[in-house]
């Protein structure tokens, strides 16, 4: 998951929180799309 191998970076903790704000907000938008499609 990480490309760095400098895990001690101060800048790789708010790389990964966006990335996982990034990756929920994608999967929140899957879940709506498919309830929507299925719920026609």
């Amino acid at each position: 998951m990480r490309p760095f191998s400098q895990e001690s970076s101060p800048q790789s903790v708010p790389e990964s929180t966006y990335a996982f704000g990034l990756l929920a907000l994608s999967a929140w938008g899957t879940v709506k799309a498919l309830k929507i499609r299925f719920d026609k």
